[in-house]
């Protein structure tokens, strides 16, 4: 009896690998396909990483896991637990903040706790309390993530850049179109998946 397994159909690069050690390779999935994990065989920099699905997968200049599901932005500065922002609490879809959402700071990924309450004194719907007291300044982007929905973005995630070193033996996994190496001493094995 076989096992039905992604595992061993992607683990041990049944589906084709490649090895790249020049700087002016230009290394593609073949068609149908994406490198789905890459190892550092000697400690390597990156000139190009393209994701299939940058907001899923890092890449050179794209930051994935970055944008959450909505965002809002202080108006005024924060006093305590409670929060104004300049967009209504109130908006149709996933735009519309919910109790328990989390918040984080857009530019850094730093929590700043959960939706406590909508309105909390019932005089402003732009307003909300939450579950610490972290100071934030006017003009502030926070990020909201709804908690246990498949499918949403996380934040805090970077683009990987340039001068990024990869350690050797180090095996970072995703779904990619095309990688290069950005110096003469690195090299790399990249492995296939559908």
């Amino acid at each position: 009896m076989g096992i039905n397994s992604t595992g061993v159909a992607y683990d041990f690069g049944q589906l084709g690998s490649a090895f790249l050690n020049h700087e002016d390779n230009l290394l593609t999935a073949p068609e149908g396909m994406a490198i789905v994990a890459i190892t550092f065989v000697t400690e390597t920099e990156l000139d190009v990483l393209s994701a299939k699905d940058s907001t899923n997968f890092p890449s050179i200049g794209a930051a994935a896991n970055s944008t959450g599901t909505y965002t809002r932005t202080v108006n005024g500065a924060s006093s305590a637990n409670k929060v104004i922002f300049d967009e209504e609490n109130t908006v149709s879809g996933n735009d519309k903040i919910e109790i328990g959402d989390e918040l984080y700071i857009t530019s850094t990924g730093v929590s700043l706790g959960t939706v406590t309450a909508l309105d909390p004194d019932g005089d402003n719907t732009k307003e909300i309390s939450r579950s610490t007291t972290t100071t934030m300044g006017d003009g502030i982007t926070i990020t909201f993530i709804k908690p246990n929905l498949i499918g949403y973005r996380g934040v805090g995630g970077q683009a990987i850049t340039a001068s990024d070193t990869f350690a050797a033996g180090l095996t970072i996994y995703g779904r990619w179109d095309t990688v290069s190496l950005n110096d003469a001493g690195g090299s790399l094995i990249a492995y296939f998946g559908e």
